[in-house]
């Protein structure tokens, strides 16, 4: 007994020694009857070509194993779904395909749009399994085919080349050393004492002494462009054990672009709308805070723009749950969970450092009063007459200089009238500089000629 993969279920089988070929159209065949039921005329060719090409490349696809016993089945379904009107076929069923119904149409949507759709063969020709394109073919001509991309043009290898008057003078030079017996072994034998230099052709400047290679400063107006084109099968690689002082053959991974790095400094408007969403924001409310970002993104140029993209999520979203913000360590969970699915790559100190300003920024818009009075009703009103009356405060009271510390923010700036420290520190360093500003201020008092 011989084990054997099925290609329709992957199983093994046990099987005699004198299985052929005729089990496994038997079962082909079953699986077309199964497919289209009724269908008593012959599978069409073209039916069976492309459901064999879809089987095939759907093996570098994983299934789960209910789904890849019932893999041959639900090529053959894919196949007549897409060709049975063009071939007048009955409209292919799914009852009979051995899967459950919700993991059938799983792998069948993964099938069609990874599969069927890469495919995408015209019905004129007939449909092969993707095999791996040869990189050179020979015409009648003997020319050289490739792709565009991956060869440069070169001119054909029995057609006369365009020469210039210098090509033609170093061409009959060449010929006239070669008369005298200048390039011959013989001729460097008749000087006593003569140094035995390397073969022209081991030249890195000159691969092949036939063909002259011409620079950009010998080229003739005449000339095409094609005469500057080195074929690649003409110019091989200079190897670096027979000269270390020549340059390295540039290597073809050079001509590879580089992959563009993510500028952390930008906030793209698909970055901005996932970052929302993550947070559960209203559709509404990602509306509004993409205006307050496209209104103040100037004012984070030098310092990135996730800083304010934060403050905006961070600011809806503590008006949206302030209730839950009540419990013991939420804010700080929120905070943490901003930090992880920002890209800006900011520590979590530096980019909290930037929410007070941000708040200053869009405490008066629209969008804000109104989250307060959707979400937060009257004790929004409270606690925005409170935040009110301590901006006042911070900011000098009178309107004069709340209007000029706004023109401030407006302006971009950081650090206005309304930012407050309160760090012991930093208060007794206050301390420490009036007392010394009252000492100075008393002496200029008693001695007014002293400066």
């Amino acid at each position: 007994m011989f084990a054997l993969f099925d290609l329709l279920s992957l199983e093994p089988l046990l099987i005699s020694p004198h299985w052929s070929l005729r089990a496994m159209n038997h079962q082909k065949k079953a699986v077309y009857e199964d497919i289209l039921p009724g269908y008593v005329d012959a599978i069409p060719t073209k039916l069976s070509q492309f459901a064999e090409s879809i089987h095939s490349a759907s093996m570098r696809l994983p299934l789960s194993s209910d789904a890849n016993a019932a893999r041959f089945h639900m090529c053959v379904y894919l196949a007549a779904e897409r060709l049975h009107q063009r071939l007048g076929l009955p409209e292919p069923e799914r009852q009979k395909i051995p899967c459950r119904p919700k993991v059938m149409e799983k792998a069948l949507n993964e099938l069609r749009s990874r599969v069927v759709d890469e495919l995408s063969t015209p019905i004129g020709s007939p449909v092969t399994t993707p095999t791996k394109p040869r990189r050179s073919s020979l015409t009648p001509l003997g020319t050289p085919t490739s792709s565009p991309s991956k060869q440069p043009p070169s001119p054909l290898k029995h057609s006369p080349r365009k020469s210039s008057p210098l090509k033609r003078l170093r061409e009959a030079a060449a010929e006239d050393d070669d008369e005298d017996g200048l390039n011959t072994p013989a001729r460097k034998r008749r000087f006593p004492g003569a140094v035995d230099l390397p073969p022209v052709s081991e030249s890195p400047f000159n691969p092949d002494p036939t063909t002259p290679t011409k620079s950009s400063y010998d080229r003739d107006p005449s000339d095409s462009d094609e005469d500057f084109i080195e074929s690649p099968s003409k110019s091989p690689a200079w190897s670096p054990s027979r000269s270390s002082t020549s340059p390295s053959k540039p290597s073809s991974k050079t001509n590879i672009p580089k992959k563009v790095l993510y500028d952390r400094r930008v906030v793209k408007i698909v970055d901005f709308v996932k970052f929302a969403n993550t947070f559960y924001i209203p559709d509404i409310v990602t509306t509004k805070l993409l205006n307050s970002f496209a209104r103040h993104r100037d004012k984070f140029k030098k310092r990135g723009e996730w800083p304010l993209a934060c403050g905006l999520v961070y600011g809806a979203y503590k008006r949206i749950n302030h209730r839950r913000l009540e419990k013991l360590g939420e804010t700080k969970n929120i905070i943490d969970k901003i930090h992880t699915w920002q890209k800006g790559g900011m520590t979590r100190e530096y980019m909290e450092s930037f929410f007070g300003i941000v708040e200053d920024y869009v405490r008066n818009e629209a969008w804000v009063r109104q989250l307060e009075r959707d979400y937060m009703g009257f004790r929004g009103k409270e606690r925005y007459e409170q935040e009110r009356s301590e901006y006042e405060a911070r900011t000098g009271g009178t309107p004069e200089a709340i209007k000029h510390n706004e023109l401030l923010v407006q302006l971009g700036a950081m650090v206005t009238g309304a930012n407050e420290y309160q760090s012991q520190a930093q208060q007794e360093y206050y301390e420490v500089w009036k007392q010394n500003a009252l000492a100075k201020a008393a002496a200029r008092s008693q001695s007014p000629e002293t400066l």
